[in-house]
């Protein structure tokens, strides 16, 4: 309880002595040890004079919130245009410089539209489909896809969106019809497709002949056979081919002209169709990934192949990051930024013990200290190896004064904390503690 009176005290007299200062236009002011208000001069603040804050002189009641100065009359705040939020500046935004910004969109309550609208971040691509939406309707703040689109609530025709201009309509070889699209499609998928022959009698080629109906096109296998000697009534890619004359060069039919090819969206590689697909089936695909040449994703998407589980690490990195194609299990990634150094630049590391929430974006674990080491190392904090003097009564740092770990640390000669006894710099850094 005594040394509390002492501490607090002192306090008191360092804050009249000070504010004294401030008022006489003294230089000693700037010899002040900010640190005892619990408000550290650090970062951009570090440069601001004294009575950019304390105007008129008045020291208590200053306030410590970013807003309460930042509000455009005290100190500069949110710009014309700034994306409405409920969080304080800090929340995205560092004290030492408005940029690079850490953007938080828990924090933000203002609509999507108002920041990606493609002047300041990305927004609706040219072939997006047309809607007064908001961006979170579909899409989720964690990534733009994958987006959920709900057909249920629609109640326009198909057409009026599914027209080749805001989404996939006709392809040119689809028949020629006025009908609806959902006269046979369903809003699940486009295939398969709900139409029945049962009434049809005549040849397949009668009708498919590209004249009332889809019949060949210019790159079908030449053939003089009916449709039904490969195809069925139910779908068109279902083709009854006997293969067993085959034995290798499949690309030499499977060109995309004479049969089916690679589709746009294959993954590359020069490798033979036979290297990865059978003769029964496209699917399932066995093959050898030394062949491939392009990225993983175009495959490891969840749906050609198996891609990211729901507990997947939150990154948008590709595959190949972290990942071999030996196993998806041995996972090596480095830190290459300069911010990461020492201990934290580790290989085949722990990766939750920063990344706490499974994300790319570490959450402090102390906020109140951010952005300094304290902010993460708060709890590893000893007071009795940090003194700063032991006259006339010991008195060691507080775990504020030496938030940031790589500051100084000195010892006084006293109480009054003017003469340096013993200059210490730097006793700890990134690489050892």
């Amino acid at each position: 309880m005594k040394e509390n009176i002492i501490k607090f005290k002192k306090t008191r007299f360092l804050l009249i002595i000070a504010a004294l200062l401030f008022l006489s236009g003294s230089s000693l002011a700037n010899s002040f040890d900010h640190f005892i208000t619990g408000f550290p001069l650090d970062g951009m603040h570090s440069s601001v004079s004294c009575e950019g804050c304390h105007v008129r002189g008045i020291m208590k009641g200053t306030p410590s919130q970013c807003r309460a100065c930042h509000n455009n009359q005290t100190a500069p705040g949110m710009p014309r245009g700034h994306v409405i939020a409920k969080g304080d500046c800090d929340s995205c935004h560092e004290n030492r410089d408005w940029q690079p910004i850490a953007v938080e969109h828990s924090v933000l309550s203002g609509a999507c539209k108002s920041c990606h609208n493609n002047v300041r971040q990305t927004g609706l691509p040219a072939r997006h489909v047309r809607t007064q939406l908001d961006c979170d309707t579909c899409h989720i703040t964690i990534a733009w896809v994958p987006a959920i689109f709900v057909h249920d609530a629609i109640s326009q025709p198909c057409e009026s969106c599914h027209n080749n201009v805001e989404a996939t309509g006709k392809s040119g070889s689809h028949l020629l019809t006025t009908i609806a699209c959902d006269e046979c499609h369903s809003t699940r998928a486009w295939v398969p497709v709900n139409y029945s022959h049962f009434d049809t009698a005549g040849r397949c080629s009668q009708c498919h002949n590209n004249a009332p109906l889809q019949g060949k096109h210019g790159e079908h296998v030449s053939t003089s056979f009916e449709c039904d000697q490969c195809h069925n009534t139910q779908n068109w890619d279902a083709k009854a081919m006997d293969h067993s004359g085959i034995t290798s060069n499949c690309g030499r039919c499977h060109n995309g002209t004479d049969a089916t090819g690679k589709h746009s969206s294959h993954i590359t590689t020069t490798a033979d169709c036979a290297a990865c697909h059978s003769t029964q089936a496209w699917t399932p695909a066995s093959f050898d990934h030394g062949n491939i040449t392009g990225n993983c994703v175009s495959c490891h998407n969840g749906r050609d192949a198996q891609g990211k589980g729901n507990g997947h690490f939150q990154t948008i990195r590709a595959c190949e990051t972290c990942h071999n194609t030996n196993a998806w299990s041995r996972e090596s990634y480095t830190h290459i930024t300069v911010t990461y150094v020492g201990l934290h630049r580790a290989t085949n590391g722990n990766c939750t013990e920063c990344h706490r929430n499974n994300s790319e974006i570490i959450p402090w674990r102390d906020p109140a200290y951010r952005p300094d080491c304290a902010g993460c190392h708060a709890n590893e904090w000893e007071s009795e190896p940090h003194k700063k003097t032991e006259v006339p009564v010991r008195i060691n740092y507080s775990l504020s004064e030496l938030r940031d770990c790589t500051t100084a640390c000195h010892i006084y000669t006293d109480n009054t904390f003017t003469t340096i006894k013993e200059r210490r710099n730097n006793e700890h850094s990134p690489s050892d503690w």
